[in-house]
């Protein structure tokens, strides 16, 4: 049950939010992109992996490659939600009467609880976990510079690193028990 966030802070913050959406001109189209760019990344580790002739180094890459596809079906989902959800609502913040601008916020924070919500299963599961095996695989080929290995391995782990707070706050925050 995805429950809005009605304190008087997060009204200030998706105000703002929506504000910069009503004024982003490109707004549907920059998430376009990053869909583009999502599937692009999933596609070209599927390519690379063609290249790879060791076995385990292959097998680390597979396994790396249906994690990193899992995570971008998220990130899709994500994407769309913030790509067309805060459009939308930014159109009925706009044309909404005084007395209709709070239940349009209402509604605006329970699209922005999921939009958060999905934040820490990509950033975790298709930039980091994916990314770590695919790098791992990398290493292990020993066709390919370790140095891209690392640089990989590295930049995963960050996005990993910093997703998995990012997922407990927000199930303290929105999950049974948490702040509703």
């Amino acid at each position: 049950m995805v429950v809005a966030d009605t304190s008087p802070l997060n009204y200030l913050i998706l105000i703002d939010q929506i504000t910069l959406v009503a004024s982003t001109p490109h707004w549907i189209v920059i998430h376009y992109a990053a869909a583009l760019a999502a599937v692009s990344t999933v596609v070209a580790i599927a390519l690379f992996l063609w290249t790879v002739n060791d076995a385990r180094a292959r097998a680390i890459g597979e396994a790396g490659k249906y994690t990193a596809a899992l995570g971008a079906a998220v990130f899709l989902v994500a994407i769309m939600v913030d790509g067309y959800g805060f459009p939308h609502f930014a159109a009925q913040w706009m044309a909404a009467e005084p007395a209709e601008k709070l239940m349009v916020l209402w509604a605006a924070s329970a699209v922005q609880t999921v939009d958060v919500a999905l934040f820490p299963v990509w950033a975790g599961v298709f930039l980091g976990i994916g990314i770590v095996l695919v790098s791992f695989a990398i290493w292990y080929s020993n066709e390919y510079s370790r140095a891209l290995a690392v640089l990989g391995i590295a930049g995963a782990t960050m996005c990993f690193v910093y997703a998995l707070p990012a997922s407990l706050v927000s199930g303290f925050r929105f999950g049974p028990g948490g702040r509703q």
